[in-house]
């Protein structure tokens, strides 16, 4: 929680306690101030909440967009990999009938 937060939270807190104490005997007062900061907690906790979900939900996405990424860039390395071993093949075939060739003729 940063310190504009904390100030910003203990300045309502003491306007509604400055507000409830007029005409209140201290135990109600101090009933509904203790009401009062946990209901401001709680909104505070869900609103908090609510950011981290929205966060982590953007956070798969974008997540998912990398995953995407790499998976396609897997599956075009794998392709270009089968296309060389066949090129290799090939160019070790063909060095195969070349040594072939070169021992009938010796």
């Amino acid at each position: 929680m940063t310190s504009q937060m904390k100030f910003h939270k203990s300045h309502e807190v003491s306007q509604v306690k400055s507000i409830i104490k007029e005409g209140e005997n201290v135990e109600e007062q101090e009933e509904q101030e203790e009401i009062y900061e946990t209901e401001n907690e709680l909104v505070q906790l869900f609103s908090e909440e609510d950011e981290v979900r929205l966060f982590f939900e953007m956070l798969d996405e974008e997540l998912k967009k990398v995953n995407e990424f790499y998976k396609t860039k897997e599956s075009e390395f794998l392709e270009r990999g089968d296309i060389l071993n066949k090129q290799l093949q090939i160019l070790l075939d063909l060095k195969q009938v070349l040594s072939d060739r070169r021992r009938k003729t010796l």
